[in-house]
């Protein structure tokens, strides 16, 4: 009884019901009273503490076009940063007696960020899945390097840098919005994006990888979704499955915010009250139950009379049909928590089928993750133990103590981000954290040279959108920690940048 009263007190805690699940499309006359925070009563017509406490009618309308022009502008200044830095990155790597005055081509400094994963995207989209080991690397990237080559020509690693960066864009915009609709401000906005481009590993944004068009999906399908927009979340979904396995981990984020707006959760709160009530009385003593007993009969056939005489509605022809057309809506929120849960898994399906179809082995992108990449399922506490250990077993102050800081400390610091942020963001973006940080500690790389058992791990975080928008609201009020995110976080990415363009061992 104890404890069914607990998990009821719980679930009542987390869960907030929506009374109005109608999407909010701001009116021309909202989106410009919203432009401004200053001045304006849009900030202040929501709840003062964000995340769950905000109903979606209560929340001002979001400004996307401001969001949209900050992230543009945020990504063009950015993408002018990596042009410079890729230029004096490049020419000074390669300084010495015999290249001082060499020249190297436009195409030739490009071709500095054609490195490890990069290199299978280009050659799918060139041939094909020709056997089974570039399986790991699922199609949309490929395809969109594919169809970009119709436009400009068979110029593939310019082809792929167009779509990664373009996918980059998508990914400030979501990351934007996401973090305007939280806590209903513009600033907001630039804050998040502020520090999700200054994420030392978010360099990967710019390179032929797919953790920009990964990100801008998964942003979007979550702030769809906050927004009560199921399509738009299903499709956002269904394209971040097309593009990384890893998509699974919005199949509960969605699925929890789906049940919130549609009151699912509260019922269940209210099903354990009943189920700890129902507990109460078997625990009551044998003649208690015998004496309690027939006055509960006797109310509910009295009851029953009174009904059956009162309202005999139920005994007409139509009732039936009447009772049918009452259910549509529960019908019609069941396929649209289908389509939207599923839209993911349903991605990745059609992508075993591919496979199935292809190779005759589905699962073949699994096998080949263990075969080739020597990934393989631990426990969780095994594989951040075993990479903690490794790194206090290496001697300090050298290289591979360094390499793996690079993965363990993102998975340590947003893992504890999101224990303290459990109640200061939405359940919601707890079970994504839960998920992304699940999938880069729960497959570590094993009997392989290199002593980095989390290889890769840091590099998975880059899509981490809600820490993004937790530490974006952190730096509201605190200078000193905006300073530190956005200074020391392009620094550390400079530096991984150049060691990047040497075939440094990060992919």
């Amino acid at each position: 009884m104890l404890h069914l009263e607990a998990l009821r007190d719980a679930i009542t805690e987390r869960v907030r019901p929506v009374p109005a699940l109608t999407p909010l499309r701001p009116s021309p006359s909202a989106e410009s009273a919203g432009t401004s925070r200053a001045g304006t009563s849009a900030g202040s017509a929501a709840v003062g503490v964000p995340g769950e406490a905000v109903p979606l009618e209560a929340r001002a309308p979001v400004a996307w076009r401001r969001v949209v022009t900050q992230a543009a502008a945020m990504w063009l200044a950015t993408r002018i940063a990596y042009a410079l830095f890729t230029y004096f990155a490049v020419l000074f790597q390669h300084s010495g007696p015999v290249t001082e005055f060499t020249p190297f081509v436009p195409h030739a400094l490009l071709a500095s960020w054609q490195r490890w994963d990069a290199e299978w995207y280009i050659r799918i989209a060139q041939r094909g899945y020709w056997n089974d080991q570039p399986t790991a690397f699922f199609p949309l990237y490929p395809l969109l390097i594919k169809a970009t080559t119709f436009v400009i020509g068979q110029h593939w690693l310019l082809a792929a840098m167009l779509v990664s960066n373009l996918g980059a864009l998508l990914a400030l915009i979501g990351v934007g919005l996401l973090a305007a609709h939280e806590d209903s401000s513009e600033a907001a906005a630039y804050r998040a994006i502020r520090v999700a481009v200054a994420y030392p590993l978010a360099f990967f944004l710019v390179a032929p990888y797919t953790e920009g068009l990964f990100l801008g999906f998964a942003a979007l399908s979550l702030y769809s979704a906050r927004r009560g927009l199921w399509r738009g979340a299903a499709l956002w979904a269904f394209l971040a499955g097309l593009t990384r396995p890893t998509s699974v981990v919005l199949v509960p984020a969605l699925a929890w915010e789906f049940g919130r707006q549609q009151g699912w959760w509260m019922r269940v709160g209210q099903w354990l009250g009943r189920a700890r009530q129902r507990a109460a009385w078997a625990a009551l003593p044998q003649r208690l139950r015998v004496w309690a007993q027939p006055d509960l009969w006797r109310a509910g056939w009295y009851t029953m009379r009174i009904w059956w005489r009162d309202d005999a509605a139920w005994r007409q022809p139509s009732w039936w049909w009447q009772g049918r057309w009452r259910t549509a809506p529960r019908v019609r929120a069941l396929i649209a928590a289908v389509g939207t849960i599923g839209a993911a898994p349903a991605a990745i399906a059609l992508y075993m089928a591919f496979l199935g179809l292809r190779f005759g082995h589905p699962l073949l992108w699994l096998h080949v993750q263990r075969i080739f990449w020597r990934r393989d399922a631990m426990p969780i506490i095994s594989s951040v133990g075993g990479a903690i250990g490794q790194v206090f077993d290496m001697p300090p102050w050298t290289y591979w103590q360094a390499r793996e800081l690079v993965d363990l400390a993102p998975v340590l610091i947003f893992g504890l981000l999101t224990l303290l942020s459990v109640r200061r963001m939405p359940f919601a973006f707890t079970l994504y954290m839960v998920g992304l940080l699940y999938l880069a500690i729960s497959t570590p790389v094993l009997d392989s040279p290199d002593p980095d058992m989390l290889i890769s791990a840091g590099r998975f975080l880059v899509v981490a959108a809600p820490i993004f928008v937790l530490l974006g609201r952190w730096t509201e009020r605190r200078p000193w920690l905006d300073l530190l995110l956005v200074s020391g976080g392009f620094l550390v990415q400079a530096i991984l940048a150049a060691f990047f363009f040497a075939y440094g061992w990060l992919i």
